[in-house]
C-alpha cells in the first residue's frame, strides 16, 4: 500500500527560506534623505496604492540639519539642486561624477582626446611629415635646399656667360674674315693701279695710288663694331688681328682675339 507521508506541524521550520516578494521590498526612490522629511516615512509600504491622509500638526518640530560626514549630501545635475551654476555656452562633461568626491572616475584611455567620430567634431587624424622630424632634421633640409638653390643658380649663370662668350665667338670670327677679304681686294686694286714712269713724249702725270689695304681694313672693322689690332700685308696675302671687348658683369671684362689671313682673288 501506498504509504502517506505525515503532516508537517505548522510550529516547524521550512525547508527552504521563502524569498520576499515584489510587493514586500520598499518602492525604489532615486533621493536617499527622505527619512530626514518630518512628513514623510522613512519606508512607506504600499502607500503608492492605498494613501493615508496625514494631518499637519499645529507646531511642526524644526527637522535636524544632517550631517554632512555621515550624510553626504548628493550632486545631481538638476539646476535647482546643484548649487555649482554652469555657464550656459560651457559644454557638458562626457563622463560622470563619483557621489562622494565629484571628481571624475580615471578610465584606462590612450590620450585625452581619442580619435573617434563623436558628433558634431570632425575625427582628427595626424598628418605625417613636419611634426615626425626632430629640430636637427629640420635645420639639416633647410641647409639642403639653400645649397640645391645655390647650385642651381650657380649653373644658370655659367651658362648664360658661356652662351654669351659664344656668340661674340662668333660675330668677331666672321668681322674678321670680312676685314680681310676687304683689304685683300684693296691689296689687287693697288697692284693693278700702279703709277707708270713719266715718258719724254707724253706730258701726262701719273696716276696716284689709292688708299692702302691696312686704312680699308681699319674702315671695315669699325663697320662691325671690333677693334683692329695689327695689319701686315705683303705683296701676295694681307694678315689683320681683331679683338672684341665684352661686358657681362661689372667684375668681368674677357677679351676675344681672332687672326684672319686673305690673298688676292
Amino acid at each position: 500500500m501506498h504509504r502517506r507521508r505525515p503532516r508537517r506541524s505548522p510550529l516547524r521550520r521550512p525547508r527552504r527560506p521563502l524569498r520576499p516578494g515584489p510587493s514586500d521590498r520598499p518602492p525604489h526612490r532615486p533621493r536617499r534623505h527622505h527619512h530626514h522629511h518630518p512628513h514623510r516615512q522613512r519606508h512607506p509600504r504600499k502607500s503608492h496604492r492605498h494613501p493615508q491622509p496625514q494631518t499637519p500638526t499645529p507646531n511642526p518640530p524644526t527637522p535636524h540639519r544632517p550631517n554632512s560626514r555621515s550624510h553626504p549630501p548628493i550632486r545631481t545635475n538638476h539646476p535647482m539642486t546643484n548649487p555649482v551654476r554652469r555657464h550656459p555656452m560651457s559644454r557638458a562633461c562626457p563622463h560622470p561624477r563619483t557621489t562622494r568626491t565629484g571628481r571624475h572616475p580615471r578610465t584606462s584611455q590612450p590620450s585625452r582626446h581619442p580619435t573617434t567620430n563623436q558628433p558634431g567634431r570632425q575625427p582628427t587624424t595626424k598628418q605625417p611629415g613636419r611634426h615626425l622630424m626632430s629640430p636637427n632634421e629640420r635645420g639639416s633640409a633647410t641647409v639642403l635646399s639653400l645649397l640645391a638653390a645655390l647650385l642651381l643658380l650657380t649653373a644658370l649663370t655659367v651658362a648664360t656667360l658661356w652662351s654669351s662668350i659664344s656668340t661674340a665667338r662668333h660675330k668677331l670670327s666672321a668681322a674678321a674674315d670680312l676685314t680681310a677679304l676687304s683689304a685683300a681686294q684693296a691689296l689687287a686694286a693697288t697692284t693693278q693701279s700702279a703709277p707708270t714712269p713719266p715718258t719724254a713724249d707724253t706730258d701726262t702725270p701719273p696716276h696716284p695710288a689709292s688708299a692702302t689695304p691696312c686704312e680699308i681694313a681699319a674702315r671695315i672693322a669699325t663697320l662691325h663694331k671690333v677693334h683692329l689690332e695689327s695689319c701686315h700685308p705683303t705683296p701676295t696675302t694681307v694678315t689683320i688681328t681683331v679683338t672684341l671687348q665684352l661686358h657681362l658683369a661689372p667684375f668681368a671684362h674677357p677679351t676675344l682675339t681672332t687672326t684672319s689671313r686673305a690673298g688676292p682673288l
